[in-house]
């Protein structure tokens, strides 16, 4: 096989030489067809050319394509970068640098089905919400909070407000109401609606070391069950003043 070898100098090594890296392309077939070509000669036709023409046409395309892979030695010749570099993370001074890839133990994910235009969830916030959760092992719906009817509404009195229908008037359908960052829910959906804002809706992949754990909460949950969350992010509001003492 008839091949073309183009040189240029690679990286120096740690004996200081310069490291040599060989650039081969093989056209062995190609030669051995245009020899052929050249030795019987194709007859001058309109619009044809001779063998030795068709060599000259692809001889220049081989070089320059061998030209441009040695003036761009960087593609070739660029060591690969540290884990620590090219995860992006960025060590503070005084932090060595440390070698081997940077990996996940478990990883909490989420998906904003619907942005909301309300006040935004925070911290420490009381938030106010709706869900479904199922198991995503199997897609088995474990519970849902929506159409739970509200209380009754009163007046100042204390009696029924009754509507047309001569039936008491309800509140809005009860929410779970939480603090955030109290653990009054699981981590997953603690952590999870951080960044939402009222009246959005958002779907979180919560992985069984932010749900119920290694043992669960039998029956309905088995042990190291990652859950599927659909959170709705009815209202943010402050926190209430503690009790007077």
């Amino acid at each position: 096989m008839n091949q073309i070898g183009l040189r240029r100098p690679g990286p120096r090594g740690a004996s200081g030489e310069s490291e040599q890296k060989l650039i081969i392309i093989s056209v062995g077939g190609i030669f051995t067809s245009l020899r052929c070509a050249a030795h019987f000669r194709i007859k001058r036709k309109r619009g044809t050319e001779t063998g030795d023409g068709i060599m000259k046409r692809i001889l220049a395309i081989l070089l320059v394509a061998a030209s441009a892979a040695v003036a761009n030695p960087e593609r070739h010749s660029r060591p690969v970068e540290s884990a620590t570099c090219t995860a992006g993370i960025k060590l503070p001074p005084g932090v060595p640098p440390a070698k081997g890839p940077v990996q996940s133990i478990f990883a909490l994910r989420y998906q904003d089905i619907k942005v909301g235009a309300g006040a935004e969830a925070e911290p420490s916030k009381l938030l106010k919400v709706q869900y479904i959760y199922w198991l995503a092992a199997n897609g088995q719906m474990i519970q849902s909070t929506y159409g739970r009817v509200g209380f009754p509404l009163v007046d100042k009195n204390g009696k029924p407000i009754l509507g047309d229908d001569g039936k008491p008037k309800r509140g809005p359908d009860l929410t779970v109401d939480f603090l955030q960052g109290r653990h009054a829910v699981i981590n997953g959906l603690d952590q999870g609606v951080l960044g939402m804002k009222a009246g959005g809706k958002r779907r979180l992949f919560v992985p069984w070391q932010l749900a119920y754990g290694a043992k669960g909460d039998l029956p309905a949950i088995p042990p190291e069950a990652d859950l599927i969350f659909d959170v709705e992010l009815v209202d943010v509001a402050e926190p209430p003043a503690p009790a007077a003492r």
